[in-house]
């Protein structure tokens, strides 16, 4: 084991340093500084609390494993060590996140949300002004959009309740004050939530201790600790919400309950198909999901699906009643972005070089981890490795079709969730993988030292 973890953590530090001169692309990854600079990044004070809380994870984990701690207890340790990691990153001028109102803003969605008087205008007008809205929004469908204006909306409520000593200008001040820091606050408290259904998910996926790799490894991820939250950090709690809903409708006696919670995973969905056009590729792995669930009872699958699909439905009815339409804003989504970036991107480095930034920021030890179960000879009850095969054929096809050329860090963190889970049969021995977790917390901190400010 830690032969193994050694070469790794080699391979990891040659990929950080040569990939992308390798790829010979400019703008996929950051730039490596020079490696100096880098490792004293590592001896700042700020870097020595992203190290202590990694070395703290380790010791959660193996608690977690040998069942000395409780399994709600182990999530949240990890949540907050997670995000203390990504603070200490942050403070000591490496790549990283949680920044809140700064980064919050730095996307150009609130300012786009202040175009608009009202939400009910927003939904109405949304895609007839598409060319007013600034580049990044006009990527996107309407939820980021959505979700800063209904900040703004109770930051507003906020103001008029605060008590105030001058007039209008202080009051919209307060307002803005409160938009920024409110939502960056949630985004932050969103991104280590995820943690929760994912442990839910693992453990009906395999066992007990698959869930608690599968935390103790999300908590970890340069994904979820390096990026900076936005409305991206959302992905993957909508996915494990949608998917633990759908799981337990499928295994549910009662056909009420099937219902309700197949209604609960299309909700769940829908916000994450209102948050990025790239979250439709979910949808064939979170069906597996369902029919991992049924073990072939596909009468199961079908009416835990009705609820799922009434729900989604009803959510693109109600917005299109409200003048917003989903297809409609896909498709002036994909003329833009074909017009803006691919005319300008060629076709075939991205082949490449989009699973490569893909791989780079999910962590290259769970990356080698799910190639390995995707490539093992196993029967068909093996779920995980089928669901590590459904998500390598995903991002092949993403690259392959060429419409995601270099937007695959942010943009594919619904994608992340399913590589952990597709780990699980890694736990089915006596013995920890500590060496997994090292290995990722170990690429995490090499990967934030060696990469400028990523947001």
């Amino acid at each position: 084991m830690k032969s193994r973890v050694l070469l790794i953590a080699l391979l990891a530090l040659a990929v950080l340093a040569l990939g992308p001169q390798w790829l010979g692309v400019d703008g996929l990854v950051p730039t490596p500084p020079h490696a100096r600079v880098a490792w004293m990044r590592l001896i700042r004070p700020a870097a020595i609390l992203a190290l202590f809380c990694a070395g703290l994870q380790v010791i959660v984990f193996r608690a977690a494993w040998s069942g000395r701690i409780s399994t709600l207890r182990f999530v949240a340790l990890a949540a907050v060590l997670s995000a203390g990691m990504a603070f200490g990153l942050r403070a000591a001028g490496q790549a990283g996140g949680f920044s809140l109102a700064s980064t919050v803003y730095s996307q150009g969605y609130a300012e786009d949300s202040a175009r608009f008087e009202s939400l009910p205008e927003l939904l109405a007008t949304y895609n007839e002004r598409h060319a007013e809205l600034l580049p990044h929004s006009r990527t996107h469908p309407i939820g980021p959009v959505l979700l800063f204006g209904g900040a703004s909306e109770l930051s507003n409520l906020a103001a008029q309740l605060s008590p105030t000593l001058a007039g209008f200008s202080r009051r919209t001040i307060l307002a803005l004050a409160i938009a920024g820091n409110l939502t960056g606050v949630l985004l932050v408290l969103f991104a280590c939530l995820w943690l929760f259904p994912l442990f839910a998910l693992a453990k009906e996926l395999g066992n007990h201790k698959s869930a608690v790799l599968a935390v103790g490894l999300g908590a970890a991820l340069p994904s979820l600790v390096v990026i900076a939250p936005m409305a991206d950090i959302l992905y993957p709690l909508c996915v494990c919400v949608a998917g633990l809903c759908l799981w337990r409708a499928v295994q549910d006696s009662r056909p009420r309950r099937r219902l309700l919670l197949g209604a609960l995973a299309g909700l769940s969905t829908a916000a994450l198909l209102l948050l990025s056009f790239g979250n439709l590729a979910c949808l064939p792995l979170l069906l597996m999901l369902a029919l991992f669930a049924a073990k072939g009872h596909e009468r199961q699958v079908a009416r835990a699906l009705v609820g799922f699909l009434l729900s989604l439905g009803g959510t693109w009815l109600g917005l299109r009643l409200a003048g917003y339409s989903y297809v409609e804003g896909l498709r002036l989504s994909l003329d833009f972005h074909a017009a803006g970036v691919t005319a300008h991107r060629d076709w075939l480095p991205f082949v490449f070089s989009s699973p490569y930034t893909f791989f780079l920021w999910l962590g290259l030890p769970v990356a080698v981890g799910t190639f390995q179960n995707a490539l093992q000879r196993t029967g068909q009850s093996n779920r995980q490795a089928w669901l590590a095969r459904g998500l390598l054929i995903t991002v092949f096809a993403l690259s392959l079709a060429g419409t995601a050329r270099g937007e695959t860090e942010r943009l594919w963190l619904a994608l992340v969730p399913f590589a952990l889970l597709s780990l699980a049969p890694t736990a089915q021995g006596e013995k920890p993988p500590v060496g997994l977790i090292a290995a990722t917390l170990l690429f995490t901190l090499t990967f934030a030292a060696l990469t400028g400010q990523y947001a």
